[in-house]
């Protein structure tokens, strides 16, 4: 026997909306031009979601302390990892050292 909370909604009893192409088309438009991507499977040949921009990949040996300060320093700002490297190698190419 199933008990029925006071939260609980019969989803039977829910009216579905069926939404035609040429809403979905004005829907697609609004989307695009405010900068959101598709991340629906392409309708080529090609399997899988859309490339992102950053989609490169490095695995670098450091010394525990610069993992953490790097994992704080991310977590801390709200970014993922990668914004600290690509933000500390900008300052290194402006201020660094010039090795060639």
């Amino acid at each position: 026997m199933t008990v029925r909370k006071d939260h609980w909604i019969d989803a039977k009893k829910v009216p579905t909306v069926v939404k035609g192409s040429d809403q979905l088309d004005v829907l697609d438009d609004v989307a695009a031009k405010e900068g959101y991507v598709s991340r629906e499977p392409r309708k080529t040949r090609k399997r899988g979601r859309l490339r992102n921009p950053r989609s490169e990949q490095i695995y670098s040996k450091v010394y525990p302390e610069t993992k953490r300060w790097l994992l704080a320093e991310a977590y801390r700002r709200g970014v993922q990892q990668g914004v600290i490297l690509e933000e500390a190698w900008e300052l290194y190419k402006k201020y660094g050292v010039n090795v060639c």
